[in-house]
């Protein structure tokens, strides 16, 4: 009880510091310095990074602030397919509504279902880089330099996505990052060698409820990189489910982006992840950009003074904000 109201206790301070910290929250400030001075110990040798893909590289808003398209939305609003297919689409989301108030919905059966709309009605590779560009799926300010920075430091780096694999590439080949050594994991599809059309997808689907076989799915991997500690970056809770399976992990450091117009309780980001990044604070053609986790893997990778250097700004302003409190308690 006594360390529920410490956590508690930490929450608040973190709270407390979010206007002046600009987008960050940081729950537990105590507990992640000490996160962060083990990672910088170590130094980059030790470390890899693990993203999701959707609203967490990418947008959560278009600059007209309407709500950013995710992967499979490329495809599934784009005037080149078909209207059959869009008619199966929207029985698709009619029957999910219908399954999950009768409590008998499987993840699964979207994702299955939607990538076998996709390969009946002739999507072809060709038409990706128009469906993207009209979409206006992009990702956030500060993408290049992410990868270029861990790139430099010889980090690997891990995307992770319930989305598609061609899709991914293309978005962020756009964007200038080199993606032929990037280990992306998700829904692989197969396109015919001659007509380019969609010839089926990678088995089994990986939905967003299925994050916790990344594991499983890349063990060699793992294997092979042997990483002991992780920066992981997520826009949903179990997004954090990818570390579960994963053997010889010693820390983590979790980065959340909340995006306020999911009307999920943000507390719930709290309980997760020991940085939460929220578009509270901003205007609604306003997007977060990815300066303060570049910020934070700077520092862990390029920790000049030491594993006690120099702190990111967003976590110097709640650790003074707990010092201050714990000086009062004292005090009383």
């Amino acid at each position: 009880r006594e360390r529920e109201r410490e956590r508690e206790r930490e929450r608040e301070e973190g709270r407390g510091a979010m206007a002046a910290a600009s987008e960050a929250v940081v729950p537990r400030p105590a507990e992640l310095l000490a996160k962060v001075a083990r990672l910088r110990a170590a130094g980059a040798r030790e470390l890899q990074v693990i993203m999701d893909f959707d609203h967490t590289l990418t947008r959560f808003v278009l600059p007209d602030g309407r709500a950013a398209p995710m992967c499979h939305d490329v495809v599934e609003r784009s005037p080149l397919m078909p209207t059959a297919f869009h008619d199966g689409y929207a029985k698709l989301w009619a029957d999910q509504d219908v399954a999950l108030k009768e409590g008998r919905w499987s993840w699964e059966e979207w994702w299955r279902r939607s990538h076998q709309l996709m390969v009946d009605h002739g999507l072809r590779r060709a038409w990706l880089p128009e469906m993207i560009r009209a979409s206006g799926l992009a990702c956030r300010t500060g993408c290049k330099e992410l990868f270029k920075l861990l790139e430099a430091h010889e980090v690997p780096s891990l995307v992770v996505s319930a989305g598609l694999t061609p899709v991914i590439r293309e978005v962020l080949a756009a964007e200038g990052v080199p993606t032929h050594d990037l280990r992306v994991l998700a829904n692989d599809m197969q396109f015919d060698e001659d007509s380019g059309v969609l010839s089926s997808f990678s088995e089994p689907p990986l939905h967003s409820h299925a994050k916790d076989s990344v594991g499983f799915r890349l063990a060699d991997y793992f294997a092979g990189i042997a990483r002991r500690h992780v920066v992981i970056l997520g826009d949903s809770v179990s997004d954090c489910d990818c570390l579960v399976n994963i053997p010889g992990i010693d820390e983590t450091i979790r980065v959340g982006f909340f995006n306020r117009a999911r009307g999920v309780d943000r507390s719930k980001y709290e309980d997760v992840y020991d940085v939460v990044l929220t578009n509270e604070g901003l205007q609604a053609v306003e997007d977060l950009d990815l300066s303060l986790v570049l910020e934070l893997l700077a520092g862990l990778v390029s920790p000049q003074n030491g594993p006690t250097g120099e702190l990111c700004g967003f976590l110097r302003l709640p650790l003074e904000a707990a010092a201050v409190a714990a000086v009062a308690a004292t005090a009383a």
